[in-house]
């Protein structure tokens, strides 16, 4: 038989000592367990997103809430919504709708 090199040796009974062996094994399952540090840091950056979407969605939420306030109190301001977002008119008006160039180069382009 072959002798074994005196530096592998001491590393084959470095590895076999139990305190080193469970460090490894611990130091494993810290980093890919289904509960791993990967893991943690992906939720947690979901959680930061989704925190973000939320302060987005309640700012709109208060927002269209003022506004419906606004167009329930008023009629004047109805009217304006109305003529804004669904372009409605009077029966005597008339409605000219200018497109700029950008508008339909940007069309054309997608």
């Amino acid at each position: 038989m072959k002798e074994i090199n005196p530096r592998l040796k001491k590393v084959l009974n470095f590895l076999k000592n139990k305190y080193v062996i469970v460090t490894i094994v611990f130091i494993l399952l810290i980093l890919f367990s289904p509960y791993g540090i990967f893991q943690y840091r992906r939720l947690n950056n979901q959680r930061k997103e989704l925190r973000e979407k939320k302060a987005y969605y309640e700012n709109e939420i208060r927002r269209d809430s003022l506004n419906t306030i606004k167009l329930q109190k008023s009629i004047k301001e109805m009217e304006r919504f109305g003529r804004e977002k669904y372009m409605m008119k009077r029966e005597t008006e008339d409605i000219y709708i200018i497109k700029s160039t950008e508008d339909t180069v940007q069309k054309n382009k997608k």
